[in-house]
């Protein structure tokens, strides 16, 4: 969803509907990271770190995310949460 909304910042689109989006990925990485006890300093230094749950932190993924943040979506949009989403925090947006 992250890149999509990076991709479609500026298109023409009347409404959206999303299914248990990531709206804020350096939020997203930032709570993995603390999930599992990794500072940013040892992501630097380690550049790519597995996670328990499958997902493996990287270095240059995470300062991608923090230099391209969603800044602009102006798009009437409505979002769907699935019952068993436990990465997507509502009150995230």
């Amino acid at each position: 969803m992250y890149f999509s909304l990076l991709a479609y910042k500026d298109s023409p689109i009347r409404k959206s509907l999303f299914l248990s989006p990531i709206l804020d990925m350096k939020h997203l990485i930032k709570n993995m990271m603390k999930w599992f006890n990794v500072s940013e300093q040892m992501l630097r230094t380690k550049k790519e770190i597995p996670t328990p749950m499958g997902e493996t932190l990287d270095w240059d993924y995470y300062c991608f995310v923090k230099e391209n943040p969603i800044n602009k979506w102006s798009v009437p949009t409505a979002i769907l949460y699935g019952s068993d989403d436990n990465l997507t925090e509502r009150e995230v947006h």
